[in-house]
């Protein structure tokens, strides 16, 4: 069984047992849990755009 780092500032214990519980689970190579920044959606909608998976709209007509 892989053992997965859960972020100090995460003080909820249920929520770290849970994401244990389902790592351990469905074995994935990384667990990455979202923290709603700006920074990372900028983050996450670049690298699916160059990947391929994600078209950025006009800025001026769709604004975020």
């Amino acid at each position: 069984m892989a053992k997965y780092q859960i972020a100090e500032n995460i003080r909820n214990e249920e929520l770290k047992r849970w994401v244990t519980d389902m790592a351990e689970l469905c074995a994935p190579d990384a667990v990455y849990l979202c923290n709603g920044s700006d920074e990372e959606y900028d983050r996450i909608c670049q690298e699916m755009a160059d990947a391929g998976t994600f078209v950025k709209l006009n800025a001026e007509k769709r604004p975020n």
